[in-house]
């Protein structure tokens, strides 16, 4: 898939964050101390996209929704847990470096 012809998700945005949005809350009620506590659905996000034949376009997604401050990120973020932009967006760029460090 050609960079010029991708669009933003927000549905597959949507459906990887919850694996950490929402399965994270469920389990432990509230937002990790520390992002790398986050690691292993980080890692099933990033099986899930390679699976998927996702991982480009989930970057590219990425990319355009943190470099755009007029998208309200906390709506990506399914769970009962309130998720806030900042918090979206911090969680968003530690996704987002993962995946890209470790498929170098």
């Amino acid at each position: 898939m050609m960079r010029e012809k991708m669009e933003i998700s927000k549905s597959m945005v949507r459906f990887y964050l919850t694996k950490v949005t929402n399965l994270w809350i469920i389990k432990n009620g509230v937002p990790a101390d520390s992002l790398a506590e986050y690691d292993e659905y980080v890692e099933e996000i990033k099986r899930s996209a390679i699976y998927r034949n996702e991982v480009d376009r989930l970057k590219f997604s990425f990319e355009e929704i943190m470099a755009n401050p007029d998208i309200d990120t906390g709506e990506l973020a399914e769970s009962e847990y309130p998720w806030d932009d900042g918090e979206v967006r911090e969680l968003m760029q530690y996704i987002y470096n993962k995946i890209c460090s470790e498929a170098s």
